[in-house]
């Protein structure tokens, strides 16, 4: 077998061992410890009932960054929860994927509230790639649903 031959052969039995490509698997989102209302935005609006006291937990999933547009009044915001939104995400050395970013928000007082949250490259924050609005009823506890 010449040299030629021979190496065509190692390097066809390697590549055999390796994957095919990266494993796009959907990852669930990180989340808040306790107990919280999870929101994952179907379209670009929506709306969420809480109870003064709860946690909500939107998960925003992204190749960017989400902020909010305004600073919520009625809802805390306590956290934001990164992590990859598939196995390849997992991956060391990886680049360019989808990620999950979850808003963890306290309820803080009965009212209604609309939370505007924005999409954007972190290199153009100004150049708005997707919009989502939430709007978040917040009741005092014991009060009747709907009112």
């Amino acid at each position: 077998m010449t040299r030629l031959a021979l190496f065509v052969l190692i390097l066809s039995l390697a590549a055999c061992g390796r994957d095919a490509g990266p494993d796009f698997t959907p990852v669930d989102p990180p989340s808040p410890p306790g107990d919280a209302v999870h929101v994952q935005p179907i379209g670009d609006e929506g709306q969420v009932e809480l109870v003064v006291g709860q946690t909500l937990a939107l998960e925003m999933r992204s190749h960017f960054e989400w902020r909010e547009a305004a600073a919520p009044t009625l809802l805390r915001r306590d956290d934001i929860l990164w992590g990859p939104a598939d196995r390849a995400g997992q991956d060391p050395g990886t680049t360019g994927n989808t990620s999950w970013q979850v808003f963890v928000y306290r309820a803080r007082e009965p009212g209604e509230e609309t939370l505007t949250l924005v999409e954007a490259r972190p290199w153009e924050p100004e150049q708005i790639i997707d919009r989502y609005v939430l709007t978040v009823r917040i009741r005092a506890d014991g009060d009747t649903p709907g009112r």
